[in-house]
């Protein structure tokens, strides 16, 4: 098969500019999960966590909307916790208590949105480069 997108079938195309989108919205699907299922359980496992007690307060009894933003900022603090430890804003010790099931639901979700993510911007730039 030839790496120039121009020369795929049509169905071939199709995949790959509607795949990441699909693979995205999986990902998007599971926060929505998880905020309707799992935010209150979490919260409550980081009452001296600033960083997600601020959040909380000011969102979480909202529309899912807000349920789904104060998810999403949990799960960036929860993965990638290292600014927020060293900051003082995050308790290592609520951060090891995070149910692994959770957490689990949490990377599989961050890591469909982020390989959608790439693999549409693969896709584009070979695209661009073969224009």
């Amino acid at each position: 098969m030839e790496l120039n997108p121009a020369a795929w079938p049509l169905l071939l195309k199709m995949c790959f500019l509607f795949g990441p989108f699909f693979v995205m919205f999986v990902g998007m699907g599971m926060i929505t999960y998880m905020a309707c299922r799992d935010l209150d359980k979490v919260l409550g496992g980081f009452p001296k966590s600033q960083i997600i007690t601020s959040y909380a307060d000011a969102w979480r009894g909202g529309s899912l909307v807000a349920r789904y933003t104060v998810m999403s900022i949990v799960i960036s603090a929860v993965l990638w916790p290292g600014m927020h430890l060293r900051k003082g804003h995050l308790n290592a010790e609520e951060l090891n208590g995070v149910p692994v099931a959770i957490k689990r639901r949490m990377q599989v979700s961050a890591g469909l949105l982020i390989f959608g993510f790439l693999w549409f911007t693969g896709f584009f730039v070979l695209v661009e480069l073969y224009e």
